[in-house]
């Protein structure tokens, strides 16, 4: 999730664990503690971007690396306040559930969240929520403001912070279940319009969780498709998108290739432009242009052989903008409500927000 909800997130937990002993000082360390895991973003720029792929979300996000670097940071939190406001073990365990809770949250998005490194990168991902969505984080960032100005003391505070966590918490879960529903709803069309996918993944759009975008892979390509809780009924246009891992000849034995073939669990396109070969994550939606080939992709990277280390392989990430991306969210909106006759490739996806 963005990092505005999970210092809040973080927050929250400092305040139900060691509010009444520590004020805001448990809100404010909580936060920090919520924020931290984000930080593995600061080391790309000694790494290439094969492995930025794998680094981000990954040890700052596992359980095992987590567990130990908390008691080191709730010691130096107990060193800064030496009146002894709290212990050190106190301040781990607010240091240890705001991690804990920030990478559980981060594994209901779909970016994909390496919890049990180094004994597995298995990339966790439930994706039942957008990056960023109001729903889950204003009440938890209300409940958090309202807190910093009642006294430490105050019955109130716990009771504010509770009501804030357990809103969000019933937003989460009730994600959860969308999704179920989506998916049994995707299913049906599926064998309805007789597309043999293999298998599919539907994530949420961009801040909400009503408009889900559907990918079914099937043999040489995907099927993708929207579907909103308001269209009028349960039926999905589907539009196709050819694979083109043929395209992928050049490279295909480079460590570039597999790290992008494990970063999106194999939802990909390959094509070829000006020379060049690019493949997609197609995960994180699309922008159509109008055309086919003008098609651009949240997540896409530009592979060139290398000579020199023919196993490597250059990764380039090429950068996404649009002009027009108020323009863009006012028809994720207009889809939102059902309206069916936008076109389903134009829409931004959970993740139009970089990670």
């Amino acid at each position: 999730m963005d990092s505005i909800t999970q210092a809040t997130l973080g927050a929250a937990v400092g305040e139900v664990v060691l509010g009444r002993k520590a004020g805001n000082k448990a809100i404010l360390w909580g936060a920090v503690a919520g924020t931290l895991p984000d930080l593995d973003v600061l080391a790309y720029p000694l790494m290439d971007q094969i492995t930025r792929l794998g680094w981000h979300r990954g040890p700052s996000h596992a359980f095992f690396f987590l567990t130990l670097a908390a008691p080191l940071l709730g010691w130096a939190i107990s060193k800064i306040h030496r009146r002894g406001i709290a212990t050190w073990r106190e301040w781990t365990i607010v240091v240890y559930l705001a991690f804990v809770t920030h990478v559980l949250l981060d594994a209901f998005t779909v970016y994909g969240t390496q919890l049990f490194r180094p004994f597995s990168r298995l990339p966790v991902g439930f994706d039942t929520i957008s990056i960023i969505d109001p729903l889950y984080t204003v009440p938890l960032l209300l409940a958090v403001i309202i807190v910093l100005f009642l006294r430490r003391h105050a019955a109130l505070r716990k009771r504010i912070i509770m009501a804030g966590l357990v809103l969000s918490t019933f937003y989460l879960a009730l994600t959860v279940l969308i999704k179920t529903h989506v998916n049994a709803i995707i299913r049906t069309n599926l064998e309805q319009q007789d597309i043999p996918a293999r298998r599919f993944i539907s994530t949420p759009t961009f801040l909400n969780s009503i408009l889900w975008r559907v990918t079914a892979d099937v043999d040489d390509g995907f099927y993708v498709g929207y579907y909103s809780l308001l269209d009028d009924d349960d039926s999905i246009s589907f539009s196709y998108l050819p694979k083109n891992d043929s395209l992928l000849q050049p490279v295909w034995n480079t460590a570039a290739v597999a790290q992008l073939e494990w970063f999106s669990r194999g939802y990909y396109v390959v094509r070829r432009l000006d020379n060049e070969i690019q493949l997609a994550d197609i995960r994180f939606g699309t922008i159509d242009a109008g055309r086919p080939e003008s098609r651009r992709f949240i997540f896409e990277w530009q592979i060139q052989p290398t000579p020199a280390a023919p196993g490597r392989g250059k990764l380039t990430q090429l950068e996404f903008s649009e002009p027009d991306f108020g323009g863009l969210l006012d028809k994720l909106w207009q889809r939102l409500l059902g309206n069916h006759r936008l076109s389903e490739t134009r829409l931004p996806h959970s993740s139009a927000v970089r990670e």
